[in-house]
């Protein structure tokens, strides 16, 4: 190749670099301004998991046998209080 069309070449790579440098630049911003969401969207779902959990427990012990036959006679229940 001539020189002229190696320099051609060589500025068209070099704005092309300059371009993929200055999106990849805004993406890191963008990601930074995000983070802090996602750690309180993380926060919240981990909480909201704990006590997902601790109702399903409750549910589990709430029909176990002995409260399905009070359930199922409510004089009987009652009377046993």
């Amino acid at each position: 190749m001539f020189p002229i069309y190696d320099y051609a070449s060589f500025m068209r790579r070099q704005e092309e670099l300059l371009k993929e440098a200055e999106i990849q630049r805004l993406v890191r911003k963008a990601e930074g301004k995000n983070s802090g969401a996602f750690r309180l969207s993380r926060r919240g779902a981990s909480w909201l998991g704990i006590h997902m959990v601790r109702w399903g427990q409750k549910l589990e012990q709430f029909g176990t046998a002995g409260n399905r036959q009070c359930a199922a006679s409510i004089s009987a229940c009652s009377s046993s209080l």
